[in-house]
């Protein structure tokens, strides 16, 4: 519709008005053990570029500014940290870059260059070792790519390969010690650096994110690899990476889930898209709006409520 088109920005920051509230709620009723004025402002305000990244992504791949912001109004409420995760400012700007990384990667063709913007997993690769996921990540990109037989242009190739080296070699000469393979074997043996050690399950952990996301995701999920879209290819091998590696306990997941998640919110662009098809070939075509409006805000209210029952 013209009228949210044209008031994209307005909505968006709407959004990331509700999201401050909720971050400013949670930290209220869940206290972190050290308070850190400074810290904790920071992964709010580090957690809040992360929406209309999502937008930007979801617009891209449905072509569709409405769309695009039902997946932002997905994420809203989507944890990014917990107040009791150590370091929850490095790992709220590690899922930024992640997402910036995959956002620069599907605009590959329009910026044209894939140099201007190496650096970006270059310094994710630096802020946390979770930049080593994009190495798996762009393979089963080109796979599904190869699949699908779409064929990945010059840049993304270039991209993919280069971001995956650089990240690997800052892994092994950084990131990477004997200590760290030490301890990092003891605690995979024990399954200690995963949530698993709190009693904590996948399911529990999907009930706690919220599953509105989680199931307009996988339906949209459906819809977007229907329409053999490479955006679509490119999320559902984050979902994939990300379900296999915290599932076989290699990543923590309460630490793991919001990639998981908000890769789901963008796939719940495709669903948005096709329920406005349906919706325009329909007898319900004059409410289309309203409907639009009931949607947004059932969505917006239930991530309210269960940002507030976590």
């Amino acid at each position: 519709m013209k009228n949210i088109e044209k008031n994209r920005f307005v909505i968006l920051a709407v959004f990331i008005l509700i999201a401050i509230a909720l971050g400013a709620w949670s930290f209220l009723t869940d206290t972190p053990p050290e308070v850190n004025v400074a810290s904790n402002v920071a992964s709010i305000i580090a957690g809040l570029f992360i929406i209309p990244m999502v937008y930007k992504i979801a617009k891209e791949a449905t072509d569709s500014v409405e769309a695009g912001l039902f997946s932002a109004a997905l994420s809203i409420a989507i944890p990014l940290f917990d107040w009791r995760t150590v370091g929850h400012l490095q790992h709220t700007i590690a899922i930024g870059l992640f997402f910036l990384t995959l956002l620069l990667f599907v605009l590959l063709k329009q910026i044209g260059d894939w140099k201007k913007i190496i650096v970006v997993p270059l310094i994710f690769a630096f802020v946390h070792v979770y930049s080593v996921i994009l190495i798996p990540l762009f393979g089963l990109y080109f796979l599904f790519a190869k699949l699908e037989d779409k064929k990945p242009g010059k840049n993304e190739l270039i991209f993919a390969g280069i971001s995956s080296l650089f990240i690997f070699l800052i892994f092994v000469f950084f990131t990477a010690s004997p200590a760290f393979f030490a301890i990092a074997q003891q605690y995979i043996g024990t399954h200690y650096f995963t949530i698993a050690a709190e009693n904590f399950t996948l399911v529990k952990a999907f009930a706690l994110v919220g599953m509105i996301p989680i199931y307009i995701g996988f339906l949209g999920a459906y819809f977007g690899l229907k329409m053999k879209k490479k955006i679509a290819l490119l999320t559902l091998s984050t979902i994939c990476v990300f379900f296999v590696a915290m599932a076989v306990n290699v990543l923590a997941v309460v630490l793991g889930l919001p990639y998981f998640t908000i890769a789901l919110a963008i796939m719940g662009s495709f669903a948005y898209k096709e329920l406005k098809r349906g919706l325009e070939i329909s007898r319900l075509k004059k409410f289309e709006k309203q409907i639009a409006i009931i949607v947004f805000t059932l969505v917006i209210l239930f991530g309210i409520l269960h940002w507030m029952l976590i």
